[in-house]
């Protein structure tokens, strides 16, 4: 993987993979790939979201307080 990164960022980088036994190349990839899988976990977390406020019923504060509790009264 080819970053072009200033000299002290790649120090840093080169620092960090040693610290955790890596190399900066492989660091950089783990790097890169979990801030993909994050940012995918976020959009379908969003798209949950919207349709969920678009199709679900909403409910004050008060009313999920009170169907919470109904929720666990029928568990216990």
């Amino acid at each position: 993987m080819n970053l072009h990164l200033p000299t002290d960022l790649q120090a840093a980088l080169d620092g960090l993979a040693i610290q955790q036994g890596d190399t900066p190349d492989a660091l950089a990839r783990r790097v890169l790939t979990d801030y993909v899988q994050e940012q995918t976990r976020l959009q379908e977390a969003l798209a949950i979201g919207e349709w969920s406020l678009s199709n679900e019923p909403t409910y004050s504060a008060n009313e999920a307080i009170a169907l919470t509790r109904q929720a666990l009264n029928r568990a216990a």
